[in-house]
């Protein structure tokens, strides 16, 4: 499976509604990060002399005939100073941009990598979040694309986002949804299956955290070696990721994140990290599913 082909192919079927000039919008975010409306006009007004910036200041914000991007949740503002606005994806935003944009190609997800660069060298586990992150968009879009669900004017995907994370095994991977389009559901066991293992890896620590260090220092984070810190830092910006991605073009200096994180670290998140199942089995389908993408373990893992 294809998963940049399956990830356009679901945006499209979710965001159906959605008008081509709205798309083209987004498309623009995705690929330059925050503009204003002159500069987002500057280049929409190649398509048509009304889309300029006054047409992006309706699309952005809505009007009788048009409904907008930033009250629908695909655009918030950062307001850089008193006389300039910017204007950038949200979560939501770069789910709907995927039709035309590869997730790696998107502005936010750069920044984001960088973000986890400036944490770590080890591209390979940068590779392992992000393989998360797809296969959990996909799983997400999936699921609701067979239940007929459209996403045009859905306004709480982070909410949604976050209630899948505490719910993992009693909602979404243990019961089947109400399909609407059954004919194409047997893909589902196999998205399932792979975000499952995904999930393994990055949600409970594997690689990052092992648990037999996790107890013992638990109740004293301080205790903790530099490298222990990394991985207990790389595992929450993996898990949340929905959380951090699109906020980071707010920030001035996304160290706040990492600095923030510390301070509210203790003995109950981390435990957290580790207690919703065993290590043994969190580490066989950790390992079954690096090795069907083609990774090469070490007999440490």
């Amino acid at each position: 499976m294809d998963l940049d082909k399956t990830l356009s192919w679901l945006s499209r079927e979710l965001f159906s509604n959605l008008s081509e000039d709205s798309f083209r919008v987004l498309k623009i975010l995705a690929k330059n990060g925050p503009l204003n409306q002159k500069e987002i006009g500057i280049k929409t007004s190649k398509f048509a002399s009304s889309f300029d910036r006054w047409g992006v200041k309706n699309r952005l914000e809505g009007t009788r005939p048009t409904w907008g991007l930033i009250p629908n949740d695909y655009v918030y503002k950062i307001n850089v100073n008193k006389k300039e606005s910017k204007y950038a994806l949200t979560v939501k935003g770069i789910f709907a941009s995927l039709i035309q944009v590869k997730f790696e190609k998107i502005y936010q997800v750069k920044n984001y990598q960088k973000f986890l660069l400036a944490n770590t060298k080890n591209k390979e586990i940068i590779s392992w979040i992000f393989d998360f992150i797809k296969f959990e968009i996909m799983f997400v879009m999936y699921y609701n694309y067979l239940q007929g669900v459209d996403w045009t004017k859905y306004t709480m995907l982070k909410e949604y986002l976050s209630d899948l994370h505490k719910e993992f095994y009693t909602s979404v991977l243990a019961r089947e949804p109400k399909l609407i389009r059954e004919d194409e559901s047997p893909e589902l066991n196999f998205i399932k299956e792979s975000y499952r293992m995904a999930f393994y890896i990055v949600y409970y620590g594997i690689p990052f955290v092992d648990p037999k260090i996790i107890y013992p220092k638990a109740s004293k984070p301080d205790k903790f070696t530099s490298t222990e810190l990394t991985n207990i830092i790389l595992t929450n910006f993996a898990k949340y990721w929905y959380y951090y991605i699109d906020e980071l073009s707010m920030k001035s200096d996304p160290k706040e994140y990492v600095q923030e994180f510390l301070i509210n670290l203790n003995s109950e998140s981390l435990i957290s990290q580790t207690e919703l199942v065993d290590d043994i089995k969190a580490k066989t389908y950790a390992k079954r599913f690096l090795q069907q993408l083609g990774y090469k373990l070490k007999n440490s893992l």
